[in-house]
């Protein structure tokens, strides 16, 4: 996952807990932890989290409409096959259709 990829408000995992971006500079990722309780951890590590059925819950799946296999969550663009691995992704598609955040 790279800076492109994310925007503000973005949900991702920092290792030890889930934040939401807060800025993207040329120096890094800035974050505020969510639900976080104990100490941060020490390397900063920044990783997609995986859209699972406990995410969709989260992300109030009753304003989606979103088709899921065994593979997991699939839109089709122009014949293309696309999967939706990752919360990050929803929230940007989400966004870019409606103009409005995908927020939990």
């Amino acid at each position: 996952m790279t800076r492109a990829e994310l925007r503000i408000g973005n949900l991702i995992d920092r290792g030890d807990y889930h934040c939401k971006v807060t800025g993207i500079t040329e120096d890094g990722i800035m974050t505020e932890p969510i639900n976080y309780e104990g100490e941060r951890f020490v390397e900063q590590i920044t990783k997609p989290i995986p859209l699972t059925e406990e995410w969709l819950v989260k992300l109030n799946p009753d304003k989606l409409l979103l088709t899921k296999d065994e593979f997991g969550i699939f839109i089709w663009i122009n014949g293309d096959k696309l999967y939706i691995k990752h919360v990050h992704q929803l929230q940007n598609l989400y966004f870019a259709l409606t103009n409005r955040e995908l927020e939990i």
